[in-house]
């Protein structure tokens, strides 16, 4: 039994006409007209059931014209209609042919596609009777056939930032197995395939895979990407193309202006162990050279010292104009007892602590001015040591907390005067907050401070000029102005969603230009 008729008789069909297929026939003895000048054209078979062919299989049959009038009959050129899968073998069709002269018309039958395919040739003449004779055809595909769904898509205007998935399923709507040998992803920024299958990838018929495209707008501007699938599938390459539209966001202006000495916020906590005695004197030998580089960029600043687990500040809410500042400071640095503080090696919980009490009415009211600049400045010769209390309270639960304590402030800079060099326990839990919000990260373990007061004075004064936004900008979109002009003497703090001016703007007003994602669908 041949592959073509084991391949019928699966389908419960009959093989007629040999291997050639199944024809039936209409025929015809003689003219159709008694008009001895009558043009009749006869055709046989009028149909043709080429019955079941597989992948890469050829089955040809045929039918046959005859002039079987008493004049020529004159023929215009054979039209095959729905030439998928069937195509013409026929010689060259002549103008006209001469009573009782046939010709014989060859099909093929080769399908690129699966199930049922049919076709019609129309056999075209000046028959009195029949001008237009059609010869139906028709085949079953027993081929894989994959289909991508859908072939077609357009995910619309996405605001840009925000994503939106497509799943593209990919079957075998024929009836033999598909092999999918190839993607090819072709698509412009912003679009990208995912989770796409291994390949080369097995389906019978009626199963199916997935997969996946992403589009995230990155402008504001159209996107299209082309997914192409080779297989098996007689019918070649399958295509499917998507196409978006990155949606603009909403423009914003905010205005600044600074007063001439920006107010500036520091609170000193001071580690109280007994192996801080030496340290604690020199820090506060360094206050002076401290105030004098602050005091070239603003006078507006105020200064807190905390030692003791109260968390309230000692002596004074210290300023420019505090009499005696010096041993007043130096004596705040130092007072407290090892024996008398639990939390003198805790210094970021103690300095949460005292940021909470800075409302009105709390014991360090004034402390955190609304739009101020605040460092806080840690000095300990132990690693930071919150985290012994509960598990969970490291140095980032820490930081989250003065940050919400301090909302009011444009932003806060920690810094450290800690055991950098591990000349004692280290200095763990300071050394990653002070890294997260870009403070003067310094040792304590040198003899020579030189350049301690101004390293410190450098981290307080350089969120003087702050500009917190109201809203969040998609990246990139900033652009500063001062005084009318642009500037890019600025950079970005996103954690703060603020911009840092990198000097004083002056009495200039300083305009931040920016772009607001809009809500993602």
């Amino acid at each position: 039994m041949t592959a073509r008729a084991a391949l019928a008789q699966a389908l419960g069909l009959s093989l007629l006409w040999g291997a050639a297929g199944c024809s039936e026939y209409a025929l015809s003895t003689g003219p159709k007209s008694d008009d001895p000048g009558a043009v009749s054209i006869a055709v046989q078979p009028r149909s043709i059931d080429f019955l079941a062919a597989g992948a890469d299989e050829t089955v040809v049959d045929a039918f046959v014209v005859t002039n079987v009038g008493a004049a020529r009959a004159d023929l215009e050129p054979l039209a095959l209609e729905a030439t998928d899968s069937f195509s013409l073998l026929a010689p060259d069709w002549p103008d006209y042919l001469d009573p009782g002269e046939e010709l014989r018309v060859e099909v093929a039958f080769r399908p690129e596609a699966a199930g049922s395919r049919t076709a019609v040739v129309q056999v075209r003449s000046n028959d009195d009777d029949e001008p237009e004779i059609p010869v139906d055809l028709v085949g079953m595909g027993l081929v894989p056939e994959l289909r991508i769904q859908p072939e077609a898509h357009d995910f619309g205007d996405l605001p840009t930032g925000c994503e939106a998935l497509l799943p593209l399923q990919l079957s075998n709507v024929g009836e033999a197995e598909l092999t999918i040998e190839a993607l090819s992803f072709v698509a412009d920024p912003g679009l990208e395939l995912i989770g796409a299958p291994t390949l080369p990838t097995r389906l019978a018929p009626g199963a199916a895979t997935e997969a996946w495209v992403r589009f995230t707008p990155l402008a504001e501007s159209a996107a299209g990407s082309t997914l192409s699938a080779e297989s098996n599938d007689p019918g070649g390459l399958r295509i499917a193309t998507q196409q978006g539209l990155g949606a603009g966001g909403e423009p914003r202006s905010e205005s600044f202006t600074f007063d001439e000495n920006p107010p500036v916020d520091l609170l000193f906590a001071i580690d109280q162990s007994c192996s801080m005695d030496d340290d604690a004197a020199a820090v506060a030998a360094e206050l002076g050279p401290l105030i004098t580089a602050i005091d070239a960029v603003t006078t507006g600043w105020q200064l807190g010292v905390i030692t003791l687990d109260s968390g309230c500040i000692n002596d004074t809410l210290f300023q420019a104009d505090t009499p005696n500042l010096q041993a007043r400071f130096t004596a705040a640095a130092l007072l407290g007892e090892d024996r008398d503080i639990s939390d003198d090696e805790a210094l970021l919980k103690l300095s949460h602590r005292a940021l909470a009490q800075t409302g009105a009415g709390g014991c360090n009211a004034g402390l955190v001015r609304s739009g101020a600049a605040l460092h806080l400045i840690v000095v300990s010769d132990e690693p930071e040591r919150s985290v012994q209390e509960r598990a969970t309270w490291t140095w980032d639960y820490w930081l989250a907390a003065i940050q919400g304590a301090a909302a009011d402030a444009s932003g806060v800079v920690i810094s450290g005067i800690v055991d950098k060099d591990d000349c004692n326990d280290g200095d763990d839990g300071y050394a990653e907050a002070i890294a997260a919000t870009g403070g003067a990260h310094l040792s304590l373990c040198s003899a020579d401070w030189t350049g301690t007061a101004e390293a410190l004075a450098e981290a307080t004064v350089a969120r003087a000029w702050t500009l917190p936004l109201a809203e969040v900008p998609l990246p990139g979109s900033v652009r500063v102005r001062i005084g009318g002009a642009e500037s890019a003497d600025w950079t970005w703090d996103a954690a703060a969603n603020a911009v840092l001016l990198g000097s004083s703007p002056g009495a200039d007003p300083v305009v931040v230009d920016y772009t607001v994602q809009r809500p993602c669908p």
